[in-house]
């Protein structure tokens, strides 16, 4: 499964020269550089990481962060600017961005950011997810999922603790839009998975979306 990354640019020359060495490093990339066509892309597809201009022409969009990361709590944000002002950066840092990168960067620069924004493997309670394989693994032995129920699970693991509405499911399914009946039925395909490790819960939040919730272990006198 190919790291997506929504990359907003008004830069075309700039854009790319980034969009290939990111195509290099073995992402899927989509290049936008208007507000609107973020929005329309947001809305089609399945991004692990929304890579954001701070500003496209005179417009700034700082005003769009804490917008986007409530509606897509599993998506990251990092912006990119040229500006050094502290508390500029301190506002992108309160809306919910996870990285700041100075322009101009490199692509060196850019994949060591992605690369701690997206590990290898995700924890999950007990478990281990490799997203690259659709493997989950547990106490050594590894299962092999499905490209759904890989990417979903993904989705919700990255959300921890917060809901992941309806329409994000319904809607970034690999830019498919599956029914409602195949959401419920991978979601039970994951509680199955996971019913090794007690203390990982996926809810079903009424009206709204499943919240993954994975409760705290009980220290011991020893530990």
């Amino acid at each position: 499964m190919k790291r997506r990354i929504l990359f907003v640019e008004d830069n075309e020359a700039f854009a790319g020269s980034i969009m290939r060495g990111l195509q290099r490093l073995g992402y899927e990339v989509s290049w936008v550089n208007t507000t609107a066509d973020l929005d329309a892309q947001l809305a089609k597809g399945a991004w692990n990481v929304l890579l954001l201009d701070l500003y496209l022409g005179e417009e700034s969009t700082i005003g769009r962060i804490a917008g986007i990361r409530a509606k897509y709590p599993g998506l990251k944000v990092i912006v990119a600017s040229s500006e050094q002002q502290g508390e500029v950066i301190a506002e992108c840092l309160r809306q919910g961005i996870s990285e700041h990168i100075k322009k101009p960067y490199d692509i060196q620069e850019l994949s060591f950011k992605l690369q701690k924004l997206l590990p290898a493997t995700l924890a999950v309670g007990k478990y281990q997810l490799y997203p690259e394989t659709y493997e989950l693994e547990y106490g050594g032995t590894k299962e092999t999922l499905s490209a759904k129920e890989c990417q979903l699970l993904r989705m919700l693991a990255e959300a921890e603790g917060k809901v992941v509405r309806y329409e994000e499911l319904y809607t970034n399914m690999d830019g498919k839009k599956p029914s409602e009946g195949t959401i419920y039925n991978l979601v039970s395909r994951i509680r199955g998975l996971l019913k090794k490790d007690e203390k990982v819960e996926i809810e079903n939040i009424k009206g709204c979306g499943f919240r993954m919730s994975i409760r705290k272990r009980r220290r011991t006198r020893n530990s």
